[in-house]
Order: structure tokens, then sequence, then C-alpha cells
């Protein structure tokens, strides 16, 4: 059923004068840039904030009793686990690696902080990539100290 609609939706597009296609090729450029974005966030940090100002991580769809059941179990054994790799990480890789991780965000972070003057925005950025950095997980952490020791 599925496939014979195709060839329909595809005729009735090519019946569409340019003027009628324009603001479904805009709604597709802006999707395309959307896209970018939230890839090289997801890329950058392992999570990329949408249009709602929502971190991906935080997004949920509806769950059924079992799968809320499951996943609050999972949850749970994360945590435990979560706390148990908090403790690998040694102090002194772990400086070297916020230390990487800022010396490779900041310009981009900088360029994009508000702020009208050089210091606001260097405060704005410094701030994100704290915060960023604090809700970082365990294994991104792990991977910034791998670069970080690899730099060295």
């Amino acid at each position: 059923m599925l496939s014979a609609l195709g060839p329909r939706v595809k005729e009735r597009w090519d019946a569409l004068t340019d003027a009628k296609k324009k603001p479904y090729e805009k709604l597709a450029a802006d999707d395309k840039v959307r896209l970018e974005k939230e890839r090289e966030q997801l890329c950058t940090y392992g999570y990329f904030i949408n249009a709602d100002g929502v971190r991906s991580t935080e997004l949920t769809r509806k769950l059924g009793k079992r799968e809320r059941a499951a996943a609050l179990e999972k949850a749970k054994l994360d945590r435990e686990e979560q706390k148990k790799l908090d403790k690998q990480i040694d102090t002194d890789d772990e400086n070297k690696a916020w230390a990487y991780y800022y010396n490779k965000c900041y310009n981009k972070e900088f360029k994009a902080a508000p702020g009208k003057s050089e210091a606001a925005k260097k405060k704005n950025a410094d701030k994100l990539l704290q915060n960023n950095w604090l809700k970082m997980a365990i294994g991104t952490k792990k991977r910034y100290v791998n670069h970080a020791k690899k730099n060295d």
C-alpha cells in the first residue's frame, strides 16, 4: 500500500508551482541546518540541545508499565555503575582531560557565547564549558582523558 503512495505523492509534488514549493523547500533547508547543528553537538558533547532547549538525553517517549519498570531498574543499575566508574578516574588525569576539553572547545564556545564585551563572552563561554563538563557522562570524560594522555 505504501509503495503505491510514492508515485502519487511525486505526481502531486511535480504539479506544484515553484512558488507553492518554496515554503516546503525552506522547511527542508532549515531542517538540514538543524540536523547538522544537532549532529555537531552530539559528536562534541554526547548530546544535543533541541529547538525547545531540551537536552536529547532528557527526551523520553511514553513507556508502558513493563517498559517503565525495566527502565527504572536499568537506571538504578546505571547509577550504581556510574558511582563505581566515577572512582576510576584519577584526579590528575581528570584535570588534564578538563584542560584538553577546555582548549579544544573554548574558541567555538567563545564565538557563540552571548555578551557584547570580550570579558562577558569569556565568562559565558567558561561557564558553559564548566557546566558541560560537570554534566558529561564518565565514559565521555574518559575519552578526553585518553586524548589528553596521547597529547602529553
